[in-house]
């Protein structure tokens, strides 16, 4: 199973604005195949970090576990990542869950970095640079 993740915004006048050549070359490499298209909204003041994450952080873990062997979509690294840092638990009557990135406030957001920053030296000898 194929999957894109990408981020854009809908315009004041209601049309989504997102950078298609990535989606293209996705539809081109799966032509003829199903999908199921789904889109959230994320909360004011997350663009930023939401985009310095997905086009940068998870592609540069992915491709340092591609080396290892390991073959995971966005979406796997993405919780490989998040469940690594003890920090993102939280704890729901009786069950314990890990908080999404969209959950995060911006010392949380940043104090995860950090966090992603050592794993990244320490496990795959990555230099993770800070968002411009």
């Amino acid at each position: 199973m194929a999957t894109i993740q990408a981020v854009g915004k809908i315009g004041d006048d209601g049309k989504l604005q997102l950078f298609m050549g990535e989606l293209k070359d996705f539809c081109k490499k799966n032509a003829g195949k199903k999908v199921v298209l789904s889109v959230e909204t994320l909360p004011e003041g997350t663009k930023a970090m939401t985009r310095y994450y997905w086009s940068y952080v998870v592609p540069r873990f992915r491709q340092a576990m591609f080396a290892q062997g390991d073959r995971l979509t966005p979406e796997e690294v993405d919780e490989l990542l998040r469940e690594s840092d003890k920090m993102l638990y939280i704890r729901e009557g009786e069950k314990r869950r890990i908080k999404t990135l969209t959950e995060l406030s911006k010392d949380e957001f940043y104090n995860y970095m950090e966090w992603l920053k050592q794993l990244g030296a320490e496990v795959y000898s990555l230099i993770i640079d800070d968002p411009d």
